[in-house]
Parts: C-alpha cells; structure tokens; sequence
C-alpha cells in the first residue's frame, strides 16, 4: 500500500453530523478545546491493579535486561559520547546486583533507601521525563538505557482509545510487538478512563505503516480487547478502530497540538456564523417578541443571576474575612461597596434598568461583530438604585447566545452546514487540508508529491534525527505538578532574591529555564491549592493539581498569550474578568491570588513575556490584584474609564 492509497482509506473527521456534535459541545462550555477527548467513550472503567502492576514490571525487567547486555567496552562508548555520565557504571552495579529482583516496587523500595542512587536511578530510569506526570511516555530510546538511541522526527500520530479497564493491556501488547519486530517505539498512555486520547503513538513517515500493521495484528488476535475498543478522538481520521492526525508544524518557533490548530478554526467559525445568525434574523418573531427582544430578555436574567452570585460570594468572603481578624460583619458593607443589596435583586427596578443597559450598550457589539472578542473590556454600565453603577461584561450575551445553539440548529436545518462550510473555508490559511481535516497540507503533499509512488514500509528499522530546538514554552499542567513536588523556593536575604532549590539535594538551582518553570509551579501551588489534605506531598497538591485546577491553568495560558498578543500587556484584569465563566468554582480565587502579591504580579509579567511574541510595544506591567474584592473593585474602576473616554 503506498502513501496515496493510506490517504484515500483514512476517514474525513469533517462532516455534517460530528459537525453538529461539536457545535452541541461548544454551547455547553468554555473549555472546548479540553474538552474534545472526552467525547466518544461510552462507558468508564477503571484498569486493575494487576494490569497496572504487569505494565510497570515488564518495562523495569525490559530496562534491566537490556540495562545488563551492554558491554563495558559499550558502557565506555556511551561515555565517551556524553550520553551517560560516570555514575552510570554506579547503577549498572547496583542492577546486576539486585538483577533477581522483577518487582519495580520492589526494586524501588530497595533503592531508595540511598539517596544518592536514587538521584542516580531518576535519571536513568525507563519513564525519566515524566514519573510524576499525567501521561506514561514508553519510547524504545529510554527503555534500552539510551544504549541504541534511536529517535524518529514526529510527523503523524495515531490515537488508540482502548477501554479503560484494557489501557495497561494493549500497551504491553503494543510495546512487546515492536520489540518482537524490533521496531523503535514513542507513545504515551494515560489511565483516565473518560479520555478518547488514552493511547498516542508518535511516529514518522517512514514507520507509519508498521506501527498500522502492528495495531492490525493486535486487533486480530485479541478479539475481547477489541469488543469493548472505544472510537478515537472526534477531529482524528479514521482508518478501522485507529484515529490518525498530523504533526503541526511549528510557528515562528512554537508548537501547536493537533487538536489545539482545529479546535481554534471550530471556535472561530461557529462564533463567526452565531453572529451572523442573530443579526440576519434580529426581527424573527414569536408571538410578539423579536429574537433581539428575546436575547435581551435572557441576558437580563444570566445578569442579575451573576450579581446575585457575586453579592453571595462577597457575603462569604467578607464575613471569613471578618471572623479571621476578630472584627464584626455587617452586611450592609457589603451593600455599600457593591451598590445593591438583597432588596435590590429581586426589584422590577434593577430589572428594567438591567434590560435597558443590555439593549442600549450590550446590543452594539453584537451589530458590529465584535461580541466574542471585543476591542475594550466589553462592559455593559447598569445604573442601580443606590446611584452606584454595576459593569456587567458582553460576555454575557454571548453566553446566551453559545446557549442557544441546539435550538438554532433544531429551528435552522442549514445552520450546522453553513458551520461546516465555513469550517473548510478557513482550513488553508491555517494550514490545514479542507479535503480531510485530520491532515496538515504539508503531510499531504508528503504522500503525494514527494513520496507518492513510496511503499509504507512494514519493517520500520531506519533511524532517524531528531529535532532538539530549545523555544521557551509554559510548562504542561503534569509538567508544573512534577516541578512543584521537586522543587522550592526561598528568599536569599544576602543576594536578596528570591532561589530554586531541589527538595531532595538542598542545592541551589542555577540553569535559568529550569529555575524560572520550578518558581512558577510553585507559584501556581501556592495560589491553586486553595485547600489543604492531610498527609500531602506539598500542602495544597490535591486542589492545584485537580482536574478544575487543571480546566483553569489550560485558560490560564491561552487567555495570557491572547492579552500579550493582542495587546502587548499581560492584563490580569482580563484573565480574571473571564475565569468567571469557567466551571471550577475556584477559578478566580486562583487568578486573583496568582497576582496577590507584587512580586509574583512582576514575576508573572516577565515569565509571560518571555513565552509569548507580540508585535505591540508593552505598555505597563501586570496588575496586583491582591484580593477578590480588590480584583472587582479595579475591574469596575477600568471599565469605568474605558466607559468614559468613549
């Protein structure tokens, strides 16, 4: 089968029905992008301990095994290349003397009795980079002790999405058939069962056919394994129970995931034909209310319900507050500072003046087409009772709207099809093939022109580079977890700065990169970890490391490279502004608290900077926030002057 033939067989993600399915999924959260791998399991199951315990055991022997066959004329070599250093010879030692040992607990029961061989075996062990992490990394160049380092330039990927209670199963099938074939291996595994993306296997162009035919074998011959696989990622193409996608090519220097590059073109697409929608039929008619007179109607609503839930969440802060510095709470402060009380809420007053400000004020953004990304802070002025003023955002009427869509698509059969449509007429400019969405243009023409008349090799033996360019980029979520528990951090009183130092050691961290990533994982911890288990690793792990606090650190990073993009500035204004739309209750607590102290605020500002490129010129630093109440009080002063310099 050559390469023009596998394009033809794989399936085109982009149709009118998963189109219809991502639309559903977009009018139900923020989170669109994480989303997207969550969507085809039909049921959660969790793997056994068994499982577990048999994946972990086989990839140590194998490590150990392989570990042991190198010679020490093979040791001295790798030496000598700067692929190990000298303590290597210490642990091959320590393995050959513990070599009837086959329990991975076991074997690290023993080993971290030592603290020095401990630090040894971390670097050196099978699943180094990512012990502590989300996913399993399994690459054939670790598991061979970077003896025969063989790395493959990642070109395509292919999405397995076994049950949960089967993932540690097909990655030992999968792990033992490449070895069998001696074929190099990269791929990663994640045990959560609610994933559609628990299996990814990064290869080149040259090993894509074998690692198909190795997963055609495997379906083959474990029939119960394939009787309860589930269908891999929505946006990945289909080719029997395997999902394919492209690599991404970097831009100007970054990285940018699969799903990341499509979920982007979605978004703006349906965004773009939702305005359109509302504005072609502002005057459609029910009875004798307009579609304009029925979207501020339940605009007023989702307001008064926010200030209703910000009016509760101040009563609560405010009295804690109260309690934790021995003074009295009265609720009337909180009425003075905010402008309206209990009374005020439930009054025809607040009311119509709500619906007025949405119609007068809120409206225009919609018309002028800037309602998802507006060119201020989108504020809505809504006079109260008291004299005061409430600023509520636009980002409420698009929250109706996003509501909506399965109505819209119920009442407007060509509504998906025009998402669709739009979809594909975006797909070039974002490099991406309209013909079948799960390939890039540039691994298109790869299979057709460059190697169209090349078999897919079913040996896949050929080594190849691969590409170790250093960009600064944030840290993933699993990534922050590992160097949050590895790390602290101190203020030196003599250098009077602040220093990283390695938990296990007490050294003195000095690789810059490595030092600024460790101090913004601690950051985050300290500002994540609202709450605090007994018995944590690190005070607070559980909730900076949930899978809220997860959701939040994903929008804390895209919302931070947009405002520096966009504008030059790192504006924790606006990243608080729209943490109230995320799912985890404790979103803006978090933001507010990364920015709760001066130099964290500056820290932040630099951190940023430094990852993300913008072609404004900076302007001024991140703001302090300080505390919740602080953070709504100069949101509203900023859309204040933004409201009276227009």
């Amino acid at each position: 089968m050559n390469l023009g033939e596998l394009y033809d067989r794989i399936g085109n993600p982009l149709n009118l029905a998963n189109v219809e399915r991502l639309i559903e999924l977009y009018s139900k959260t923020l989170l669109f992008y994480s989303k997207l791998t969550a969507m085809n399991n039909v049921t959660v199951e969790n793997h056994t301990s068994e499982d577990y315990d048999k994946f972990h055991n086989g990839m140590f022997n194998e490590w150990k095994r392989q570990m042991l066959s190198l010679s020490q004329e093979q040791a001295k070599v790798l030496y000598e290349k700067g692929i190990v250093d000298e303590d290597f010879t210490e642990l091959r030692n320590f393995v050959n003397k513990n070599k009837d040992i086959t329990s991975e607990k076991e074997f690290l029961n023993l080993i971290y009795k030592d603290d020095k061989l401990q630090d040894i075996y971390d670097k050196y062990r099978w699943d180094s980079l990512d012990a502590m992490g989300f996913w399993t990394y399994i690459r054939s160049s670790s598991l061979i002790s970077k003896a025969k380092p063989t790395y493959m330039k990642t070109e395509h990927r292919l999405y397995v999405n076994p049950s949960g209670r089967d993932i540690y199963k097909f990655a030992v099938l999968f792990r033992n058939k490449c070895i069998d074939k001696d074929l190099p291996f990269d791929y990663k595994i994640s045990d959560s069962p609610a994933r559609d993306d628990k299996m990814v296997i990064y290869t080149d162009t040259e090993h894509l056919g074998s690692f198909l035919k190795v997963l055609y074998e495997l379906k083959k011959e474990n029939p119960d394994i394939m009787s309860r696989m589930n269908e891999p990622p929505i946006l990945s193409g289909k080719i029997g129970y395997v999902g394919y996608g492209s690599e991404p090519l970097k831009v100007n220097g970054k990285h940018r995931s699969f799903n990341e590059v499509r979920s982007d073109i979605i978004e703006d697409t349906i965004e773009e034909k939702l305005i359109s929608w509302y504005v072609n039929n502002r005057n459609l008619k029910q009875g004798d209310c307009t579609l304009e007179d029925a979207l501020v109607k339940e605009t007023t609503r989702y307001i008064i319900n926010e200030m209703t839930k910000r009016f509760n969440n101040s009563i609560e802060f405010t009295s804690a507050d109260c309690k934790k510095k021995g003074i009295p709470f009265s609720e009337k402060s909180v009425e003075a500072t905010l402008g309206y009380g209990r009374g005020d809420i439930d009054s025809p007053q607040l009311y119509e003046s709500v619906r007025n400000a949405v119609r007068n004020q809120g409206l225009k953004y919609l018309y002028d087409g800037t309602l998802f990304h507006p060119n201020d802070m989108g504020g809505i002025e809504i006079p109260l009772p008291s004299g005061q003023k409430y600023y509520a955002f636009v980002t409420s009427i698009s929250h109706v709207m996003k509501t909506s869509l399965p109505g819209i698509m119920k009442f407007d059969k060509n509504f998906a099809l025009s998402v669709l449509n739009g979809i594909k007429a975006k797909c070039v400019a974002n490099g991406v093939d309209p013909d079948k969405f799960c390939f890039d243009l540039d691994k298109k023409d790869m299979f057709f022109n460059r190697t169209s008349t090349k078999q897919v090799s079913d040996k896949g033996n050929t080594p190849v580079s691969s590409n170790k360019g250093k960009i600064l980029k944030f840290p993933t979520f699993d990534e922050i977890r590992e160097l949050a528990i590895k790390y602290s951090f101190k203020f030196d009183q003599q250098k009077k700065e602040f220093i990283v130092i390695d938990n296990k050691t007490g050294a003195v961290i000095n690789d810059q990169e490595l030092s600024q990533n460790a101090f913004f994982a601690n950051v985050w911890l300290s500002s994540a970890g609202v709450k605090y288990l007994q018995n944590e690793i690190k005070p607070g792990m559980a909730y900076a490391f949930n899978e809220g606090a997860r959701a939040t650190y994903e929008y804390f990073v895209k919302a931070s490279t947009y405002s520096v993009e966009k504008t030059g500035d790192l504006s924790s204004l606006f990243l608080f502004k729209n943490a109230s739309k995320l799912d985890y209750s404790h979103s803006e607590e978090i933001i507010v608290k990364l920015f709760g102290q001066d130099y964290q605020s500056d820290f932040l500002d630099r951190y940023v900077h430094a990852r993300v490129n913008s072609t404004h010129a900076k302007n001024k630093k991140a703001i302090t926030l300080g505390s919740l109440e602080r953070a709504y009080s100069l949101l509203s002063d900023q859309m204040q002057t933004n409201k009276s310099k227009k």
